[in-house]
C-alpha cells in the first residue's frame, strides 16, 4: 500500500508513519522541513505554494493523510491535482462548530464542506486535545516539570473548563484501523476519551501519581483545548481509549528519559 502524508512529520503524523512503515507500507511525507522517518519517501514543499504541490505524483497513492490542512484556500489551491486521489482521511478538529476557537474551528468547518464536495471516500476525524510523547504543546510534560521542580503550577484562565485528554498512541491506532479496514465511508467521526476533566483536576491526577504537593499560579489566557463531545470509534474497531490514568506511569517513564521534548525529528 503506498501511503502519502501531507504535514505529519511530527507527533501523531510521526507515529502513524512509523507504524505504517512498520507493517511495510510505502510511506511518502510532503512538508516544508523535508523531514520524515527512517524508510520514508520525503518530498520536501509548502502546500501554500502551487509549483510545489506539483511535485507530488498524487496517481501513485492508494491514500492521502492530510494533517496541515488548515485553511479551505490550501485545498482549492490542489483541487487540479487531487482528482487521482483515491481515498483520502483529513484530521479536523473538535474545534468545529465552537465559536470559543475562533477562526481556527470555523476555517477547519470550511475545510470539512469542501473535502466533502471534492472526495469521493473520505473520513473526516475531529481529535480532541492530543498529548503523549514528542507532542508539539508538551502540556502533560509542562505539568510533571513544573511539580517536580517545586515550580507553582501554570494554571490557564480559572482552570474549572472541562476538557478530553486522547493519547497519542490510542489516535495512531484508531487511524490505522480505518486504513487497515478500508473505512471510507464519507464520515465524520468525533474522538475522544471517556473520561473528561477540568484542568484543575488533571493537575491534581497528576500530583497524586507523583506523590507531591504543588501551588498554583493562574494565567488569564484561556487553555486552547475545549472538550470534544463524547465520540465513539466505530464499534468494530474495538478501540479502547484509555484515560490519563491508564497513560501516565508509561508517558513519566518516556519523559524521565527524554524531558520536554518537543516534535521528533
Amino acid at each position: 500500500m503506498k501511503v502519502l502524508f501531507l504535514g505529519g512529520n511530527r507527533f501523531v503524523g510521526k507515529a502513524l508513519a512509523e507504524r505504517f512503515i512498520g507493517f511495510g507500507y510505502e510511506v511518502t511525507v510532503f512538508n516544508r522541513q523535508g523531514t520524515g522517518p527512517k524508510g520514508a519517501t520525503i518530498i520536501q514543499g509548502d502546500r501554500n505554494i502551487r509549483g510545489d504541490m506539483t511535485k507530488i505524483p498524487f496517481i501513485e497513492f492508494d491514500i492521502v493523510i492530510d494533517f496541515c490542512l488548515f485553511k479551505p484556500e490550501q485545498l482549492e489551491l490542489m483541487k487540479d491535482f487531487i482528482f487521482p486521489v483515491n481515498k483520502y482521511i483529513f484530521i479536523s478538529s473538535a474545534s468545529v462548530g465552537r465559536e470559543e476557537w475562533g477562526a481556527y474551528g470555523k476555517e477547519k468547518e470550511e475545510c470539512e464542506a469542501l473535502v466533502k464536495g471534492y472526495f469521493y471516500n473520505f473520513t473526516i476525524i475531529r481529535p480532541p486535545y492530543i498529548d503523549g510523547p514528542n507532542s508539539h504543546r508538551a502540556r502533560t510534560a509542562q505539568i510533571i516539570n513544573q511539580i517536580e521542580s517545586g515550580l507553582p503550577v501554570t494554571i490557564d484562565g480559572d482552570g474549572e473548563y472541562v476538557f478530553n485528554v486522547t493519547w497519542v498512541d490510542d489516535v495512531v491506532m484508531f487511524i490505522s484501523k480505518i486504513v487497515e479496514s478500508n473505512w471510507f465511508n464519507n464520515d465524520v467521526i468525533k474522538l475522544a476519551c471517556t473520561e473528561q476533566y477540568t484542568m484543575n483536576e488533571y493537575i491534581q491526577i497528576i500530583a497524586e501519581f507523583l506523590d507531591k504537593t504543588y501551588e498554583t499560579a493562574f494565567d488569564s489566557k484561556p487553555f486552547w483545548a475545549p472538550a470534544n463531545d463524547l465520540g465513539v470509534a466505530p464499534n468494530q474497531f474495538s478501540i479502547d481509549f484509555k484515560p490519563v490514568t491508564e497513560k501516565l506511569e508509561d508517558f513519566y517513564q518516556w519523559y524521565k528519559t527524554n524531558g520536554i521534548k518537543k516534535y521528533g525529528y
